[in-house]
């Protein structure tokens, strides 16, 4: 039987066994990151939103040959940044909370999760330090000097 490969020129068929690494690689590259998030948050993340933190880190790469190590490097970037916004909206939305409602509120990781993925949907890169304010801007309750304290000065987060 006759194989499509059959009629392509030597260089067609290097060019495509190279899109078929390259293909490769990045599979392997996406479950590398999805592996550090799930490892580091310690928390079943819906594959949608594994998908989108993975989506998150890659966009981040500008070589297609970023080494293991560089790839997470950026996941524990990212991953940091959401620690660092669930702390910080669980302490201030808490203190709304126990202020208007008499009774406190905590943000789980997972809500942090989501509210980074639309805030970089919405923003693309950002710093969280500068726009943790428009993530909740509808409570009307954040404050952007409360995120740039030394408490969320964006200490790493290590494995």
């Amino acid at each position: 039987m006759i194989s499509p490969y059959d009629y392509l020129t030597a260089d067609d068929k290097k060019a495509a066994e190279d899109m078929e690494a390259n293909a490769n690689r990045l599979a392997s590259d996406r479950e590398l990151i999805a592996h550090t998030f799930q490892r580091t948050l310690h928390v079943a993340i819906k594959s949608d939103t594994l998908s989108s933190l993975v989506d998150i880190v890659l966009s981040c790469v500008d070589d297609i040959n970023t080494s293991a190590t560089e790839l997470k490097s950026l996941a524990n970037y990212h991953i940091n940044n959401i620690i660092l916004l669930n702390k910080y909206s669980s302490k201030n939305y808490n203190v709304y909370m126990e202020m208007a409602w008499g009774r406190g509120y905590i943000f789980d990781i997972e809500q942090s999760i989501d509210g980074y993925i639309m805030a970089w949907n919405e923003l693309g890169d950002f710093d969280l330090r500068f726009t943790t304010h428009h993530i909740f801007y509808n409570q009307g309750i954040w404050s952007n000097e409360d995120m740039l304290s030394h408490e969320y000065s964006g200490d790493s987060v290590s494995e």
